[in-house]
């Protein structure tokens, strides 16, 4: 599939059976129109699949919305905001009745947005604290959505490296994961860029969708949870077209443009697939299901 690439335009030209397919600043010269046809077909199930809207569940008030407008749901949740001013009471009525507290802090919480720009079908939101770091948030998304090997990693923040593992060897400038959020100064809307496995690599981008002070306990500045999560996609059949799809090939996801649409099958159909059913893996909710060993 193309990946990150954007489509500027399509124009199509047919004279003496000789087709000539624009897309962005390539150009693929086509001797026939079937073969055109072909290339269409795949070029808008990628369309498809990159306007593939999904929903999900509030954690807080389970409502369901789009991943798109599930952010504004988050900020003007009353449970969420209910859940937050929680924190303030319990630190209040602990100091009135005597409980022993050692520290009260104030402290930001920040929601992240993280989405795969491959598979898009695919989001989280994610409410955590300052005090935590980024390699905290890197053990977060291989638990939720990533790890299969214990592959290498990294986040890219403001053109800054910062790797699950240093190469002390290595002629770089990459930083460790271990240091808190309070420390990048993240703000609203700003971007961060990760990967993780440098081999079949899942990228995703996260992007701080806002931030509020909480006064709190102790106990309770290292929080870090799904607010959010798209639900679990019902892929259909590729063959039958009717049954649920259970099954992934772990080979046809690299090799079909349209990606898990055109890998996934049921488990009457799997048997028959021509890869082989031993090269499948189930289909889990994660844009990582069928990449590697990953089995969520």
């Amino acid at each position: 599939m193309p990946g990150r690439v954007k489509i500027l335009n399509i124009s199509y030209i047919q004279e003496k059976k000789c087709v000539i397919l624009i897309i962005k600043d390539h150009l693929s010269y086509q001797n026939n129109v079937h073969s055109l046809k072909s290339q269409i077909y795949d070029f808008f199930i990628y369309l498809y699949l990159k306007k593939m809207v999904t929903n999900g569940k509030c954690s807080y008030c389970l409502s369901s919305f789009s991943g798109s407008t599930m952010g504004k749901h988050l900020l003007s949740c009353e449970s969420r905001q209910g859940f937050f001013k929680e924190f303030k009471e319990t630190t209040s009525s602990a100091k009135t009745t005597g409980n022993k507290i050692k520290k009260v802090d104030e402290v930001t919480y920040y929601l992240l947005r993280v989405t795969s720009p491959e598979y898009p079908e695919y989001w989280l939101y994610i409410d955590l604290s300052e005090d935590l770091t980024l390699f905290n948030l890197d053990s977060f998304l291989r638990d939720t959505w990533l790890e299969c090997c214990g592959h290498l990693s990294s986040f890219i923040v403001m053109e800054e490296t910062y790797d699950s593992q240093i190469d002390k060897l290595a002629d770089n400038d990459s930083k460790s994961m271990r240091i808190k959020l309070k420390e990048l100064l993240l703000q609203k809307d700003m971007n961060i860029g990760y990967t993780y496995d440098y081999g079949s690599s899942t990228l995703l981008d996260i992007k701080v969708v806002s931030s509020h002070r909480v006064i709190t306990t102790k106990n309770r500045n290292k929080l870090i949870k799904i607010s959010a999560r798209n639900d679990e996609i019902d892929y259909k059949c590729f063959d039958c077209k009717k049954e649920k799809a259970t099954e992934i090939c772990t080979i046809c996801i690299y090799e079909k443009t349209g990606g898990r649409r055109q890998s996934s099958f049921c488990k009457s159909c799997v048997t028959e697939h021509e890869c082989g059913e031993e090269m499948t893996s189930p289909i889990v909710n994660s844009p990582r299901s069928g990449i590697c060993g990953y089995t969520g």
